[in-house]
């Protein structure tokens, strides 16, 4: 029998309008579609187009499997055909159900993509390939249960099971069960990709479990002893998987340093997220406008200067020839000259003393005209509320003299006082 005569055939050929009218109704009136802020960023727009649904992909593999075997038990094709392995049974049985769901998948990917005329690229399909190899696994184990239990009762309460079990994994606190669950907890943003190793408890979980219904159907006339062998399999690929997750919080860990950038200019170099770099040629203007301020005291600046948002989540720290700057928040909100101007601060620790940091800020705002900003942003962090009037106008003053210096010396304070403000607080 061909394919197409087997799928017109199978259960999916008739749940197919139903699992369609799901993908459309999650892609149009859901979250599947493309959300502002995606940059054209293909691993964003993929990771999010599959969000919604895992959930319905899983369940249908599994009903659809479920109905599939009981059609099998109910016609006796295990005494009928007792030369033929189980194995081939089932995969031809399962090949035209798993076309619905992989499609369910693949769909509402391309819509996202096609949608924002973006190119699908390599760091962003692994999730879609770990959905449709659990799709299998979730397709075998419901084809397990179809051996055994009445196809019409059993199909639909599998499908709910899979789709409260996997869907709920993402609100719940337990996090590891986020990270097994074959539902990708995360959508990368600008600079971030999916690392492939934190798919593989996904796929050790699900997947072991279908290998050990599996490995029910060897060829061993004793049932305990596949079913011992099953059992540990299946021991062995949950515990690993949990094992695997152990320390993760709610979010898996990232690949950094992906997206394309767009960057003009030289001395510096100005470098924006692709599709967030339409007013860059302005945003370079500012920059080095600050940079010619900087010079005029004394501080050199760097050869580049990267927008923030293509490190992703993890902020990666400036170094003296390349700045990270919250480039794109300030063409947002006005304010790329305080952006840069805050980048100057290059501390070597994560906590630099308070009171230093604000000499060193105060400092960098009167060299580069950006008082006014700088004195919203002293309003804006809860913690600076504690110093007292008496110490600002200290630090007022202390600014003063050093701005009274010559600019050479000007220069070598703020470098100087940038470590010092690390060792002091250490202390």
């Amino acid at each position: 029998m061909s394919l197409l005569a087997r799928l017109r055939a199978s259960s999916a050929f008739w749940f197919a309008p139903v699992a369609a009218a799901l993908t459309l109704l999650s892609y149009f009136y859901g979250s599947s579609g493309p959300r502002p802020g995606h940059l054209g960023y293909a691993p964003t727009l993929v990771a999010n187009a599959l969000g919604p649904i895992y959930t319905f992909a899983y369940a249908t593999a599994m009903a659809l499997g479920v109905w599939e075997s009981g059609r099998l038990a109910k016609s006796r094709i295990w005494v009928l055909a007792p030369t033929r392995s189980p194995y081939h049974i089932a995969a031809q049985a399962l090949l035209p159900v798993l076309l619905l769901p992989w499609a369910m998948l693949v769909l509402p990917v391309a819509g996202a993509l096609i949608e924002t005329g973006t190119l699908p690229t390599l760091d962003s399909m692994p999730p879609l390939l770990m959905a449709m190899v659990l799709c299998v696994a979730h397709a075998v184990i419901g084809f397990g249960i179809g051996r055994h239990l009445p196809h019409v009762i059993a199909a639909p309460v599998a499908a709910v099971i899979t789709f409260v079990v996997v869907g709920s994994t993402v609100t719940t606190g337990e996090w590891w069960k986020r990270h097994v669950s074959g539902q990708y907890p995360s959508i990368p943003v600008f600079g971030e990709a999916v690392d492939p190793v934190t798919l593989i408890p996904h796929l050790l979980y699900t997947g072991g479990i279908a290998v050990a219904v599996a490995l029910l159907w060897l060829p061993v006339r004793v049932l305990l002893l596949r079913v011992v062998f099953a059992g540990a399999v299946a021991m062995v690929a949950t515990t690993g998987a949990q094992h695997m997750v152990q320390g993760w919080d709610h979010t898996s860990p990232m690949l950094t340093g992906h997206g394309t950038l767009t960057c003009v200019g030289d001395h510096p170099r100005v470098c924006m997220a692709e599709g967030s770099a339409d007013n860059i040629d302005a945003v370079h203007r500012a920059a080095a406008s600050v940079l010619h301020d900087y010079g005029a005291a004394g501080l050199a600046g760097p050869e580049t200067i990267i927008d923030a948002r293509t490190d992703g989540r993890t902020s990666q720290p400036s170094t003296a020839k390349v700045w990270r700057s919250g480039l794109s928040q300030g063409e947002r909100s006005g304010n790329v000259r305080f952006e840069v101007m805050r980048s100057a601060l290059r501390y070597p620790c994560m906590n630099p003393d308070l009171r230093t940091a604000q000499v060193l800020g105060m400092w960098a705002a009167a060299v580069t005209g950006e008082e006014a900003a700088n004195a919203k942003r002293i309003q804006r962090e809860p913690q600076l509320k504690n110093i007292p009037a008496a110490e600002w106008s200290r630090i007022r003053d202390e600014v003063t003299e050093v701005r009274r210096m010559p600019a050479a010396r000007q220069g070598a304070w703020f470098e100087r006082t940038l470590t010092h403000a690390c060792t002091k607080g250490a202390e």
